[in-house]
């Protein structure tokens, strides 16, 4: 089903059948998410000669622009008004023997004997037994599944045995309803994640299930009590995040050793 967005611009521009049918499928919610399709898939303005669908390219993406830089500037300046996460800079101590700029030798590194076998690259295996990947679906709540499956991770270890499923749709509700500044807009950023593990929890799957087809409520409905009492017992302090603030949904989430890497590249894509 097309979201009003989509049903808004397709009337707009007056697109084809075949370019609204493209956005459909895409599962495109918001400005941004046209916008990130089209500069991921330049060939999509590729005649349909030539194999591609003919989209016009240039006419959505100058529709779009503007919406997207106030999005992003807006935002932008709602998040940087608050200190940073992670501390960037500093300055050496009194009486420092190195001063900023000051530059250390490093030996040169050794040769491997002649014959001898590669070392180990310190690769660290993250899988777990009987883990499903899941589908978030048409929504826009890949940071969500990103930090759901990130503490489902950790709630996985030191074992690696089958972790307990935890509800991707509590985690985005909190989020939407206590900290984005944005509730009536798909998608979100990791740092409100973070929040969102700190003041709400998150609870088990199966007390608050989750909804791939979207509705008009972006946070979804309202988790029931024993939803609330089981998130309040799981919640989450250790969390820091670093992130690219100028955009939307993309960054990283260290969780308890484990990270979240959150970036929704298609309708069927699941971040983990």
């Amino acid at each position: 089903m097309a979201s009003q967005f989509l049903v808004d611009l397709v009337t707009d521009l007056r697109l084809s059948d075949t370019e609204s049918a493209v956005l459909l499928q895409a599962g495109v919610q918001s400005a941004e998410d046209v916008d990130s399709l089209l500069s991921s898939f330049p060939s999509l303005g590729t005649p349909p000669g030539a194999g591609g669908p003919a989209l016009q390219v240039a006419r959505i993406s100058n529709a779009v622009a503007l919406r997207v830089g106030a999005s992003y500037t807006t935002a932008r300046g709602l998040m940087m008004a608050a200190p940073p996460s992670v501390g960037f800079g500093a300055q050496p101590p009194p009486r420092s023997v190195m001063t900023l700029g000051t530059q250390i030798g490093m030996p040169a590194p050794a040769l491997p004997a002649v014959g001898a076998p590669p070392t180990s690259g310190g690769n660290v295996d993250l899988r777990l037994a009987n883990w499903p990947v899941k589908d978030q679906g048409q929504r826009g709540t890949c940071v969500a599944f990103g930090t759901a499956a990130c503490f489902e991770h950790h709630m996985g270890q030191p074992q690696p045995s089958a972790p307990s499923d935890q509800s991707e749709q509590f985690l985005y509700w909190a989020i939407k309803t206590a900290h984005d500044p944005y509730p009536n807009k798909h998608g979100t950023w990791l740092r409100f994640a973070r929040d969102g593990l700190r003041s709400h929890g998150i609870c088990r799957e199966s007390r608050h299930p989750y909804q791939q087809v979207p509705s008009t409520m972006i946070a979804g409905p309202n988790p029931s009590n024993l939803a609330m009492q089981d998130a309040a017992a799981n919640k989450h302090a250790g969390a820091t995040q670093v992130t690219n603030q100028t955009a939307p949904r993309r960054g990283c989430l260290p969780l308890c050793g484990a990270e979240t890497w959150s970036l929704h590249l298609s309708r069927y894509s699941r971040t983990r």
